[in-house]
């Protein structure tokens, strides 16, 4: 007998070695049935789409026999009868036959939506409903196991007393048989007969004094007549059995960690996306500030346009049967039907003292929300219609604390049914009804709050935007500021908008032409503990914005900090109108730019020795080499170098492509040039073929580039660029002054918003915001000391920031000093342990002595800055 060997697939998961079942079509990789049901369950991977193996090569299963007719095999299927049939099938003759394998085809294709949420939710929550019944099975066992145990002690009671009257047994005996006649005839009888029998006690029971003495309270003493059982039996109210639901929060939880970027997507049919509204998980509406409307998918096909828009900003959504609902220009609410060719008028304008502004469709309760502002002075309301138009109610926002948000720009319903409203200064919380909940004008730390798009999750968290922080918030549903979720993340810099996508739970954030697509939520455990589990979520995101506790390397310890800095002189600088960056020259000179586009070369006496001539502005746009000669950034957005004699100039960097030159500075212990450029956006960029995948992340076109960092060395070439981090998101947006830490960190203030600091490799390290984390920031000159600390001018609060090589802030290194006003630059002499400050106001240079040199690094000199705060944000381990 010959034998034949078969070769079983194994499942591709780096942990199992079962047979393969299915076939995820999205990683693509193959998977047993066990990691197949993980992997849709998974928040990372819930939107890949998974087929059976046989299904994907197209393999015909062995056909089966009719159950009927032996020998024949089912063939065909009968529409009529919904049935499986074979030839001799006679009945379903002059029925319709089709074939049933394209039938199959047929109903899967039905059935794939809901088979898809069977495996993705259904079977996933329903372990945690039953779950929650096992506990209430434990905590009904153990609330029965109590009445039962008085049920035995009463029952213990009777037994007793009906044998101390043992004499009596006798003479009940006979009672008993015409007690047992009439228990059986009132036992059997109907409800109405049941009550009506029992107006009068048994006659038997007088007897039996006086052990039944105690049955005369049993007479009842209004007399019931049939009506009067009939009307006491109506108004018993029978509840209707109710399905048993898991909440989103069994199933649910903030995750510990920063969220994580799953995916980006360029959109090619908008400048600046302000809002987005679902049709699927891959198809959306999207808007600018232009009034364009756009339908498109996550490849950037535009699949429809429209033009009669309103200019609002918040003003389309999308209702249940997936059909577009807009402002137009005429104040009235459009309707799209699916197929893009249906235009209808949803809601008429009849009272024009009202312009409607911002829509949301509730999914919840199957209404449209209207936000509208009057024609009269702070007066706006939200109006709900039903599913058919007719108005339902109106939230009038007439109270003193309604009127902090003038001008809706965003509206959502949260999970509770509160209605929440975005506008200039606060996102206001009503509850249904229209009785006001809470205002959230911001964190407490901020000086101002302009929020801009929102949403709710499925925890009912409300996520908002707010420009003036760049920051993303997320606070509770009673109003609760629980953490900054981004704070001016890498790539988008200026957080517009927000959509939460309720099937993949996953947040698009929408900044200029750009779609970023977060994780922050995972997925319970079921076995974990529900109570660890809270705690657990909590002290995860009380940590997220506590920074590194590392201090400064002792070995950089014999120096030490002054608090507060000494003053060691002031000059005025000969010539200069306004000081906007230093240069520092040894030994105690220095190359001072001003307002009037002026270099000029002085000494601590403020004697202007030499000066270089510009024809425009900038910042960070001179440095000195270890040669100590000036290399300056010149009108034509070249590189040019002053000599040592300060006779002659020469190109060091002739700069022939697009990208404008914004700030420089040398490094000498590399001896190497480190230059800021950027270039102008294009606005619109053809989608490419290609998808790009950056360490597992997708993108679907390629980032159009802004700005980098690119280092040079001693004779001009080109031997670094420093653009994107490890995700493929750009760093930084338009870099103003650059510096290089002890470390060799790369430090840059960008935009004027933020200190982005990388590593040597330019591997991203952090980003400063300012503090507390998240609050607002006007960052100007930069430099660090020799303990590695970076100094950062803050022009907003007329103050230096003083934070470590990990990003963990220390103090405000100058506060509240007479000797200078509005600082606007800063250099440090490494050699002399001085710190050279320059003022916006005038033409005034102060220098400092902050370190102090002594033998050892004392507990009492590191704790002089201010201690009553913490850093914004820690320091990243480098990956590689």
């Amino acid at each position: 007998m010959s034998s034949s060997q078969y070769r079983l697939r194994e499942c591709e998961s780096s942990t199992c070695t079962e047979h393969t079942e299915y076939i995820c079509e999205t990683c693509p990789r193959a998977i047993c049935f066990k990691c197949a049901e993980s992997h849709v369950n998974d928040l990372k991977t819930i939107d890949h789409k998974i087929v059976t193996y046989r299904s994907k090569y197209e393999y015909t299963p062995s056909q089966e026999n009719c159950a009927k007719h032996f020998g024949s095999v089912y063939e065909m299927y009968c529409t009529f009868c919904e049935l499986p049939v074979c030839f001799k099938c006679t009945e379903h003759e002059n029925h319709m036959l089709v074939d049933i394998q394209k039938q199959y085809e047929t109903k899967r294709q039905q059935y794939e939506k809901s088979i898809d949420s069977i495996r993705k939710e259904i079977l996933y929550s329903e372990r945690f409903l039953l779950s929650d019944i096992k506990d209430d099975i434990k905590r009904c066992h153990t609330t029965f196991s109590l009445y039962r145990s008085k049920m035995l002690i009463k029952a213990q009671r009777v037994k007793d007393y009906m044998l101390s009257g043992f004499h009596f047994k006798y003479r009940c005996l006979g009672h008993l048989a015409h007690i047992q006649i009439y228990e059986d005839n009132v036992t059997q009888s109907s409800a109405v007969k049941f009550l009506s029998s029992v107006k009068k006690p048994c006659p038997l029971f007088k007897r039996c004094s006086p052990y039944f003495a105690y049955c005369s309270q049993l007479v009842v003493t209004k007399c019931l007549i049939d009506k009067d059982v009939i009307d006491f039996l109506s108004l018993v109210q029978s509840k209707e059995r109710e399905i048993r639901k898991v909440i989103k929060e069994s199933l649910l939880k903030l995750m510990p960690n920063c969220p994580e970027l799953y995916e980006t997507m360029t959109v090619t049919c908008v400048l600046h996306c302000r809002h987005i509204s679902f049709v699927t998980s891959d198809q959306f509406w999207i808007s600018d500030k232009k009034c364009n409307l756009s339908l498109t998918n996550k490849m950037g096909d535009i699949l429809c346009e429209l033009t009669d828009v309103c200019s609002g900003v918040g003003f389309h959504t999308v209702n249940d049967e997936n059909e577009l609902l807009y402002i137009d220009t005429k104040n009235n609410i459009n309707k799209l039907s699916t197929d893009l060719k249906g235009h209808t008028i949803f809601i008429q304008t009849s009272d024009r003292t009202w312009v409607f502004l911002c829509l949301y469709w509730s999914s919840l309760t199957e209404e449209l929300l209207v936000g509208m502002r009057g024609q009269l002075k702070d007066t706006f309301k939200v109006t709900r219609y039903s599913r058919y138009g007719q108005l339902k109610n109106t939230i009038q926002y007439n109270d003193t604390k309604l009127k902090l948000c003038l001008y809706p720009r965003f509206l959502t319903v949260n999970n509770n049914l509160d209605v929440v409203v975005s506008g200039p200064g606060a996102v206001l919380v009503t509850d249904h009804r229209g009785n006001h909940r809470f205002s959230y004008t911001g964190h407490p730390s901020a000086s101002a709050f302009l929020p801009q798009g929102l949403c709710t999750d499925a925890l009912s968290h409300i996520l908002v935007c707010e420009t003036k922080t760049h920051t993303v918030q997320l606070i509770d549903v009673d109003g609760k500021f629980l953490f900054h979720l981004l704070i001016r993340p890498s790539g988008i810099f200026y957080p517009y908008n927000l959509r939460y996508d309720a099937k993949t739970h996953r947040l698009w954030v929408m900044s200029f032409n750009k779609i970023y697509v977060y994780r922050y939520l995972t997925q319970k455990d079921i076995l974990a503990d529900k109570t660890s589990d809270n705690t657990n979520e909590t002290n995860a995101h009380d940590q997220i914005q506590v920074s590194s506790t590392v201090k400064p390397q002792e070995e950089k310890g014999s120096l030490n900090v002054f608090k507060p800095p000494k003053l060691h002189h002031t000059f005025s600088v000969d010539g200069a109108v306004r000081c906007i960056h230093i240069s520092f020259v040894k030994p105690e000179n220095a190359w001072i730019s001003d307002d009037k586009d002026n270099i000029i070369f002085t000494n601590s006496k403020g004697d202007n020795l030499h000066h270089v001539k510009r024809k425009s502005r900038n910042h960070g746009i001179h440095t000195v080499n270890s040669d100590s000669e000036l290399i300056y950034i010149d009108d034509e957005n070249n590189i040019k170098k002053l000599l040592k004699d300060k006779k002659a100039t020469m190109i060091f960097l002739a700069n022939n492509s697009k990208w404008r030159l914004l700030c420089i500075y040398w490094s000498e212990p590399t001896d190497s040039l480190l230059v800021g450029m950027s270039h102008k956006p294009l606005r619109y960029q053809k989608r490419e073929p290609n998808i790009q995948d950056i360490q597992g992340l997708k993108i679907y076109k390629k980032s159009v580039v802004c700005s980098n960092v690119t280092r040079y060395n001693k004779i001009g070439e080109k031997i670094q660029t420093i653009q994107y981090d490890k995700t493929g998101q750009e760093m930084y947006r338009h870099p103003l002054y650059i510096t290089e830490n002890n470390n060799g960190d790369v430090v840059v203030s960008d935009n004027e918003e933020a200190i982005v600091v990388t590593d040597s490799r330019g591997i991203y390290c952090f980003t400063y915001t300012g503090h507390p984390s998240g609050s607002e920031l006007s960052a100007r000159g930069v430099c660090t000391d020799s303990l590695s600390n970076i100094l950062i001018v803050d022009t907003k609060t007329k103050t230096v920031h003083m934070i470590n090589q990990h990003g963990k802030f220390l103090g405000y290194l100058l506060k509240d000093l007479q000797e200078i006003e509005n600082v606007s630059c800063l250099c440090y002499d490494v050699t002399a342990s001085r710190l050279w400050v320059g003022s916006w106001t005038n033409n005034k240079v102060t220098v400092y002595r902050h370190i102090d040199q002594t033998d050892a690094l004392t507990d009492e000199a590191q704790s002089c800055l201010d201690e009553d705060t913490l850093g914004s944000c820690s320091r990243t381990n480098p990956t590689f």
